[in-house]
């Protein structure tokens, strides 16, 4: 799988504030402990290939990458239908 996309790849435009708007957090379940336990150049690694990831299929679900704060991501989409397709997505790229 090939998931390296420079954020400057991701052109949506970020959706209104409108009834359909729908606001996503993406986070890694215990990653602080994961930190804590894993060498960092594993957790590094690890890192990026989520980001990636996550841009990937943002891009192909019309998603808005508002910020990203370490592993969480705060997204728009234009309807909740797209924010769903993507979260399912991305929770099945989980190996």
């Amino acid at each position: 799988r090939d998931f390296d996309l420079p954020p400057s790849a991701i052109k949506v435009l970020a959706p209104g504030a409108l009834e359909e708007t729908t606001l996503l957090v993406t986070d890694i379940e215990s990653s602080t402990t994961l930190w804590e336990v894993l060498p960092s150049h594993v957790m590094d690694e690890t890192l990026r290939e989520h980001h990636a990831c996550i841009r990937q299929v943002l891009l192909k679900h019309n998603g808005y990458e508002s910020a990203t704060e370490g592993d969480s991501f705060l997204l728009a989409f234009h309807c909740p239908e797209d924010a769903l397709l993507f979260a399912l997505e991305c929770q099945a790229a989980v190996p």
